[in-house]
């Protein structure tokens, strides 16, 4: 399973979001390279900001859904990922991992899993934004990982 193409009809416009969060979405558009985010909030709403980073970027977006990646062993979690982080590098594009729920939930046996995973998000050389809805999966310890953590409150679109 490969990363999908992630696109939006919405725009900057169709999004009320608060002046702090622009602000820190106003930064990640800026990086040159290599970037970690964590996105915390609504699926649809993650979805729309990534796909509008990568607008802005001028790159592609691709999205992958971790709930469908994470097996029952390292190994094969190894083999559905390594599609997924190969296709975005070889674009060039921003990668959005969704429901990420599935690995940052596992312990014990899964920390294999949980792992490679973070190995992978380290080492790609673009942009990476994890999206959860769990604000209590994104422990501290995970946070930390990331150059940019955002809490979006629920979505509003202007009518």
């Amino acid at each position: 399973m490969a990363a999908e193409p992630l696109t939006t009809a919405s725009s900057w416009d169709d999004l009320v979001l608060d002046a702090e969060v622009r602000r820190q979405i106003d930064e990640i558009v800026q990086w040159e390279a290599h970037g970690m985010a964590l996105f915390i909030g609504e699926l649809g709403l993650l979805r729309d900001v990534a796909a509008l980073i990568a607008r802005q970027k001028g790159c592609p977006a691709y999205r992958a859904d971790l709930g469908k990646l994470v097996a029952k062993t390292a190994e094969e979690t190894k083999a559905n990922l390594d599609p997924v982080f190969e296709k975005a590098a070889q674009e060039h594009g921003l990668l959005l991992i969704e429901k990420v729920e599935a690995a940052l939930a596992q312990r014990g046996g899964g920390g294999r899993q949980r792992a490679y995973l973070l190995q992978r998000i380290q080492e790609y050389p673009g942009i990476v934004i994890i999206a959860t809805n769990l604000r209590a999966l994104a422990d501290e310890a995970f946070a930390r990982r990331f150059q940019a953590v955002i809490h979006f409150a629920r979505p509003q679109t202007e009518k």
